[in-house]
């Protein structure tokens, strides 16, 4: 539906269609007769990312995304702020040095806004005419000064050496998946385009080398730093082994250990036998004391020998008890050390009584016994001396190992930190060879190069202004067929038949066209018979009312506003019912006769008590049907004519196709059906002759012109 809608209305409107896009291209072409030059300049920078290096014959293979990273790090740190400043501040220094216009460092026209922009003072204080380093360093040293002077403004906002400015015309991409960076730079002047790009080019691989020399001298400075300190970690640790090693006299610990063990269970065994043959030894005294005691001088000798052995025994049971624990008892050791001597003495003394004793018992002679008897008591006191001096060593190896026994954890720990010490070190030292390696490779090895120099462009980039021209005709075109588009879309206008139809609820049962100028031309006339004869037949039909005519036809006109013009409506149907042959009588609620038609012969403050016998027929039909026709003006202004509405046979609302239904519309509406008892029916006027055509079919008349306020006959 909208769419026929829309052309209808771009046809209709062709001559903003083709003005406004024509204005707009011609402005555009206007404005941009100044156009500025603009030249483009390349260079190509070879990353070598992929044949990157740890270290010295060890390369690495970098994925897919790694290498991605690494070339967004490459082109972040090319597109740096520091980078671009760098670099600027050179080509400003360039420039402010200059003897003399070179035109093949920068163009007159920038040469002269330069000396204008930079004032004589400060080209005094910053500038050393023909030097471009010293200047250089005059600016950085005036920029660290006065970091928001004049100068410092310079590279905020310029086009040649502001920050911003130069870093949107940048471009820097990877060159499909290898190892080059593509760099493009655009400026008014070939020169400038030139040398900034060659600047940015030398400040970034400075830069560049800067960051990576850096972080390998922080990485060697750091290994150095670690390595001292696990370097002296390690020769204390050592010390305090050495140490602990010297002063328990530790040769092999777990060798020593060992001997010691095995030393102790050879006191334990040797001890077990002298304390077996003392008692073999014991036995047998027993017995040749037995024998000995046959008189009674030798029998109390026998008993005094007995009883000094039983004494010696007790008491070198105590003495190696004693030697347990010397160290509690070291005063009593001696003293029974001495008693035992002093038994052995009385001993003796027993003994070389009975030597003078010169008998035999048993047929056996005496000195026999006695001799017998002296060689098993030396052998017993030997095994009791030996089992002494066993014993005594056995507690000598078994202090020994209970000293021994703690120092293996000890020195466990020790070795066990002496080993992670050194393995810290060593691991330090292995980084440190490693760091040493990477900066040694990255000062001799220079990977990155410029492969395509930067060179100043021969001519300028075709300028853009043909295709601002186009763009702007096309977009006035868009414009202008969106703006109608939009109106037909957003059109809340009664605008045709089906529409006023829709939006109010009524039958619309003619519609007049509009025209341009005074008088309609003759195929308008003849749409706008058309119109009348529609209007009069409904109406006939209307009256017919199925066959059961009627002779006195009331029909009611009304409009809600002064611009619907219901009076012309009046009068036309006046005007054709009579030509049709009936009687007819148009009456306006007004004050003066209109178009024809017969003022009501009552006050309009009145309108509402006016009866249909107030307007009277001057004469009667030959059939004996007449039709009388009252008008009503702006119904939102004047009294509702209810009883005329009420007792009328047909009501008929004028409405206007170019205005909008509104609510005041819809009230008077609801006043009207609830009178009458029936919907209106709706007559359009002013509509679009292309609007007329969906509702007539075919029509003489076609127009795309635009339209008056005027009703039609």
């Amino acid at each position: 539906m909208y769419g026929l809608q829309v052309i209808r209305s771009i046809i209709k409107n062709w001559w903003l269609v083709l003005l406004f896009p024509a204005i707009l291209g011609t402005t555009v072409f206007y404005l941009t007769r100044h156009e500025n030059k603009i030249y483009d300049c390349k260079m190509t920078i070879y990353t070598g990312i992929s044949a990157a290096k740890v270290g010295v014959g060890e390369g690495t293979k970098l994925d897919f995304y790694t290498a991605n990273n690494a070339m967004d790090n490459l082109i972040s740190i090319f597109k740096g702020r520091n980078t671009i400043q760098s670099a600027t501040i050179q080509l400003l220094a360039m420039h402010l040095s200059l003897l003399k216009h070179d035109p093949a460092i920068i163009n007159w026209k920038n040469y002269e806004e330069l000396k204008q922009t930079v004032p004589d003072s400060l080209r005094k204080l910053i500038v050393m005419p023909g030097d471009a380093l010293a200047t250089t360093e005059r600016i950085k040293k005036h920029l660290s000064e006065f970091p928001d002077g004049q100068l410092a403004k310079l590279f905020f906002d310029h086009p040649h050496y502001g920050i911003d400015p130069i870093l949107e015309k940048i471009k820097a991409n990877r060159r499909a998946s290898s190892d080059m960076i593509d760099i493009s730079f655009e400026s008014d002047d070939a020169a400038i385009c030139m040398y900034t790009l060659k600047l940015l080019a030398e400040a970034y691989f400075l830069r560049y080398r800067e960051m990576k020399r850096a972080q390998n001298a922080s990485a060697v400075e750091y290994f150095e730093a670690q390595l001292r300190v696990a370097g002296q970690k390690l020769k204390d640790s050592e010390e305090i082994l050495k140490e602990f090693i010297s002063s328990n006299r530790i040769l092999n610990y777990y060798e020593q250990g060992k001997s010691l063990f095995i030393y102790e269970k050879e006191e334990e065994q040797e001890e077990q036998t002298a304390r077996q043959l003392a008692v073999g030894a014991d036995n047998a005294l027993k017995k040749i004391e037995v024998k000995l005691s046959g008189g009674k001088d030798r029998t109390q000798i026998i008993d005094s020998l007995a009883i000094l052995r039983n004494t010696i025994t007790e008491t070198r049971s105590r003495l190696n008890a004693m030697l347990i624990n010397k160290l509690a008892y070291t005063d009593e050791i001696a003293e029974t050390r001495k008693k035992i001597q002093d038994l052995y003495t009385a001993i003796s003394e027993q003994v070389a009584q009975l030597y003078q004793q010169d008998y035999s018992i048993d047929g056996i002679p005496a000195n026999q016994l006695i001799n017998e008897w002296l060689i098993l008591f030396t052998e017993r006191e030997k095994q009791l001396s030996y089992q002494e001096l066993v014993t005594a060593s056995k507690n000598m190896v078994s202090d020994r190992i209970e000293a021994f026994a703690p120092l293996g954890a000890e020195l466990k720990r020790m070795e066990r930190s002496v080993s992670v010490n050194e393995s810290q070190y060593l691991s330090i030292l292995n980084g440190l060879n490693l760091a040493n390696l990477q900066r040694q490779s990255v000062e001799q090895a220079s990977v990155q190069e410029l492969i395509d120099e930067p060179f100043i462009p021969g001519s300028a980039r075709k300028g853009k202004r043909i295709v601002l021209v186009i763009a702007s005709v096309f977009v006035g075109l868009l414009s202008v067929v969106g703006a109608i588009i939009a109106k037909v879309i957003l059109d809340g206008t009664l605008k045709n038949a089906s529409v006023a139809s829709e939006k109010t609820g009524m039958k619309v049962i003619s519609c007049y066209p509009w025209h341009k100028g005074k008088k309609p031309d003759a195929k308008l006339n003849e749409t706008i018979q058309i119109a009348n004869n529609q209007l009069i037949n409904e109406l006939i039909v209307k009256s017919n009312d199925f066959n059961k005519p009627l002779k006195n036809v009331k029909i009611c006109v009304y409009e809600t506003f002064m611009s619907d013009n219901s009076a012309k409506t009046v009068g036309i149907l006046k005007d054709k019912l009579i030509k049709h042959g009936y009687v007819a009588e148009g009456y306006w609620a007004g004050e003066s006769t209109v178009d024809g038609v017969k003022s009501m012969p009552i006050e309009l403050q009145v309108l509402s008590s006016i009866e249909w016998t107030d307007l009277p027929l001057e004469s009667s039909g030959e059939d004996g049907r007449t039709f009388v026709i009252a008008g009503f003006p702006a119904l939102n202004k004047s009294p509702f004519p209810a009883r005329l509405m009420n007792s009328a046979d047909i009501v008929i609302v004028v409405a206007n196709a170019s205005r909008q239904w509104k609510d005041i519309d819809r009230e008077l509406l609801s006043m009207v059906e609830t009178t009458h008892g029936n919907k209106p029916l709706m007559v359009l006027n002013e509509v679009d002759p292309n609007h007329i055509k969906d509702f007539f079919g075919s029509i003489p008349f076609r127009s795309f012109v635009g339209r008056n306020r005027k009703m039609y006959q």
